[in-house]
């Protein structure tokens, strides 16, 4: 059982991977559990039950290295989500521009 701060750790985490669907960055949560080598059951598991103690702090380092997702904010809540445009607004001002 994890306590009331870690809890929100894995709430900001799940809130990162609807954002990221939302704007399409990735296909769903089958995709983003291959991506960070979750197995799906855990990922289920813990999505139903945020208490679990199974998050895994490679899954939260990998949302920060390849989607730019704020680590003071993952961690504490405090800022912004991304600490800078995520890639995928990047790619696509840039194929504007083009």
């Amino acid at each position: 059982m994890q306590n009331e701060q870690e809890v929100k750790i894995v709430e900001r985490f799940f809130e990162v991977i609807y954002d990221l669907k939302k704007r399409r960055q990735i296909g769903g949560k089958t995709t983003i559990a291959r991506d960070l080598g979750i197995n799906r059951r855990n990922f289920w598991q813990l999505e139903q039950d945020k208490t679990r103690d199974i998050l895994r702090i490679g899954w939260i380092s990998h949302l920060i290295t390849k989607y730019s997702v704020s680590a003071e904010w993952i961690m504490t809540g405090q800022g912004d989500m991304y600490v800078e445009e995520p890639p995928y607004q990047r790619r696509f001002k840039q194929k504007k521009k083009e």
